[in-house]
């Protein structure tokens, strides 16, 4: 009966089940596995790791008892001992790939990155890497600031069937320019569109020019810059991000109308409104209208939070009394 209920999942009720063939004499090796498993999917993991020794204890042969041992130490966050124990089985199991990431996994719990990065490369040569694993291969490059190998390794994820949409690609791209790795980052938004072309969504697209965006501001290339803006607000005429943007490159190209025009649109979307009025406020405070300004920054306070903007609102009322 214990046996029916674990292989349809229901493993509450496998528990009572598989301990009574215990009770009655039925204790073999599989019986303490099965128990194991089934403590394990229901996230009681030190009584897992007690019917995997039991298991491996009537059957040292079989791998699987000590894999179910190595996977409970790891949820038990014991994890020098899931490497140590992933170690073991290694050297008798070296193509087993689920070893070698259960260690890698270890690695990254005790804090040493760079081991683990061993594991997915090498299971990677096995043949046996999957878009997470890739991914994740990536996610420890980026914060060693190894930025080269972090595209190479998200562009295999890509590779990957399992990785179908654009999603997790184009949060790569998000990790590897907020890192400033801009050259990687076009590599990477390159092989997002050479992969997806116009499979794309809407909003993963609007993504991708906002990541084009942040480059083009980073080489100071203005026009490019105002080009990928331009097309993200025709795909969303409603995005406030883009708007402010487009209405501070018309404050450095000297547009000082374009820029007025951009942050009154902002204004309109709830989101970016305070935002956008106390921009717009600033605006004309550089040109000297007080006045003009003091109706925007009294909307802007009213929502966000007083102290934000309470004291500059002070210094332009005084100012606005003495011009």
């Amino acid at each position: 009966m214990g046996l029916i209920y674990v292989r349809q999942s229901e493993f509450e009720q496998a528990l009572p089940a598989l301990t009574r063939v215990i009770e009655l004499g039925g204790g073999d090796a599989i019986t303490y596995s099965l128990l194991g498993f089934s403590y394990s999917s229901v996230e009681k993991n030190l009584p897992a790791e007690s019917a995997y020794r039991m298991a491996i204890l009537l059957d040292p042969v079989t791998i699987d008892w000590k894999m179910g041992l190595a996977r409970s130490l790891f949820k038990q966050k014991r994890y020098a001992e899931a490497v140590a124990l992933c170690g073991q089985l290694i050297e008798s199991q070296p193509h087993q790939a689920d070893l070698w990431l259960l260690q890698a996994n270890a690695y990254i719990g005790l804090n040493q990155p760079l081991k683990a990065t061993e594991n997915y490369e090498l299971v990677d040569l096995l043949g046996k890497s999957t878009a997470d694993s890739l991914n994740l291969l990536g996610d420890i490059y980026v914060n060693e600031h190894l930025y080269e190998i972090t595209v190479n390794s998200y562009i295999r994820a890509m590779g990957k069937k399992t990785q179908d949409n654009a999603d997790r690609a184009i949060r790569s791209g998000k990790v590897l320019a907020a890192h400033g790795a801009h050259k990687e980052t076009k590599k990477q938004i390159e092989h997002i569109e050479k992969k997806h072309g116009d499979q794309i969504e809407a909003e993963d697209r609007k993504d991708l020019l906002k990541l084009r965006a942040r480059i083009a501001v980073a080489e100071d290339s203005g026009d490019e810059e105002v080009r990928v803006l331009k097309e993200i607000v025709a795909l969303d005429p409603v995005d406030g991000e883009a708007l402010i943007l487009l209405g501070q490159h018309g404050i450095h190209s000297g547009n000082t109308e374009k820029a007025v025009f951009y942050y009154e649109r902002a204004a309109n979307i709830e989101q970016y409104e305070a935002d956008a009025k106390l921009r717009h406020a600033k605006l004309l405070v550089r040109n000297g209208k007080y006045a003009g300004a003091l109706p925007l920054l009294r909307s802007a306070q009213q929502i966000k939070s007083p102290e934000n903007i309470q004291k500059y609102l002070e210094q332009v009322e005084r100012f606005a009394k003495t011009h």
